[in-house]
């Protein structure tokens, strides 16, 4: 708990100096069109919509939902139940964290930079629902944080390979000129922490994750191991191992 509350006031004290900051220097450099890079920043902002990973995971769920291997072992039904979950969190972990930027964007009502003509930069119309006045926090960069933290939490290699192209995505808002940096940097934040505490709480359940005897959260790969050791030795059921089958299914699945 300490560790979480420290972590979100270092977030909410960057992204307070990023608003007293970078912002006002967006600003000039949006007038005096002095950002470089706009055609393929432009370009690459699109790989921050939550479309391409709602899509991409759910069909994965809906496929492993319906079909059913005829011949599937007990064991290797851990193992596609543990696969199943990755694919379950990932989805709802985007999915849940965007629609807490909906809803704080139709709240918080910032306008967005192309607004802005006079040394201000905090105009509000809460409730508005508008395009225009839904800046703050970045939806795309919280999509691209709550990934980021997914792949950290289930995937350590590809999280390497995502992450640099991630904040390029991140990035490429405020390049582009529809958010402020404290609007991406809020939008990242959201999306890992997020992403973090909803781990935990499926810790909780012990489902995908566990709490080490550090209290360090980890994947439950495991406890999967050797839940598939237990059932090859002692051909024990997956009801006997919490898996929600009856005897019956699992001695068919067997």
């Amino acid at each position: 708990m300490r560790l979480l509350v420290a972590i979100g006031l270092t977030l909410f004290v960057a992204i307070v100096l990023s608003y007293q900051i970078a912002d006002p220097m967006l600003l000039d450099w949006l007038r005096q069109e002095a950002l470089p890079g706009v055609w393929w920043m432009g370009w690459i902002t699109h790989a921050g919509k939550s479309d391409w990973i709602l899509v991409s995971t759910g069909s994965v769920l809906l496929f492993m939902s319906v079909y059913r291997f005829p011949n599937l072992s007990a064991s290797h039904f851990i193992h596609w139940h543990h696969i199943f979950l990755k694919f379950y969190f990932a989805f709802t972990a985007v999915a849940f964290s965007g629609l807490i930027a909906i809803a704080l964007k139709n709240v918080i009502g910032r306008a967005r930079p192309v607004l802005f003509e006079n040394g201000d930069f905090w105009i509000a119309s809460p409730f508005t629902d508008s395009y225009l006045y839904a800046s703050f926090p970045s939806g795309h960069s919280t999509t691209m944080g709550a990934m980021i933290a997914v792949l950290f939490l289930v995937a350590p290699r590809l999280f390497w390979i995502f992450t640099p192209f991630a904040l390029m995505v991140a990035v490429s808002r405020f390049v582009i000129g529809v958010h402020f940096p404290s609007d991406v940097l809020a939008g990242l934040a959201l999306g890992v922490m997020f992403t973090w505490i909803y781990a935990r709480v499926f810790a909780r359940k012990r489902l995908l994750f566990e709490f080490g005897p550090d209290g360090q959260l980890r994947m439950r790969n495991s406890a999967v191991d050797r839940a598939r050791r237990r059932l090859r030795k002692k051909s024990q059921s997956l009801a006997d191992l919490g898996f929600g089958l009856s005897r019956r299914a699992a001695k068919n699945r067997g």
